[in-house]
């Protein structure tokens, strides 16, 4: 392939790694997995995201406080389901532990309650308080909340139920 064609072709990938990156924050991550899909070689790979960090298309840090942000506030997971997440990213638990324990405990505990009150709501035709507080604590906890955090909250939500 000719230099020529091989600078347009990768001015071509470039510009589309850029409107991909645009269209909403992205991490590394997916970045490469993309461009690997797009049958990009590893040299060409690099790069772009290497040229992607550099032009701030592509921040990770950035990507980190937006997710985060997304799956606590709209989601509604808990801490673990989001360390989780960015685990099998490729993240390093350094580079997000900081802002997860930056999540505001009153947010937090007010997310926990609202699925908490809508599983009671969704079960309300459990009789068998033992296997309801087993179910409601199983679905918090695939939701990556705490145990030390859902027992007292589902405790009290329970006793102002009348079903505790």
């Amino acid at each position: 392939m000719s230099e020529q064609k091989a600078d347009n072709t990768y001015r071509l990938f470039l510009d589309k790694a850029q409107r991909y990156c645009s269209y909403q924050e992205r991490s590394s991550f997916e970045v490469i997995k993309k461009l690997k899909e797009w049958g990009l070689l590893e040299k060409t790979i690099t790069k772009i995201v290497s040229e992607l960090c550099e032009t701030d298309f592509l921040n990770n840090e950035r990507y980190l406080k937006s997710y985060i942000n997304n799956k606590t506030i709209s989601k509604k997971w808990g801490k673990i389901k989001i360390a989780y997440h960015l685990r099998s990213q490729g993240f390093k638990e350094e580079a997000y532990k900081e802002m997860l324990s930056n999540i505001a405990d009153e947010e937090y505990h007010k997310n926990l309650k609202i699925i908490l009150e809508k599983k009671i709501k969704e079960l309300h035709k459990e009789e068998n308080q033992n296997i309801l507080r087993q179910k409601i604590i199983r679905f918090c906890l695939s939701r990556g909340f705490e145990a030390d955090i859902i027992l007292p909250i589902l405790n009290n939500l329970l006793k102002e139920n009348g079903k505790y």
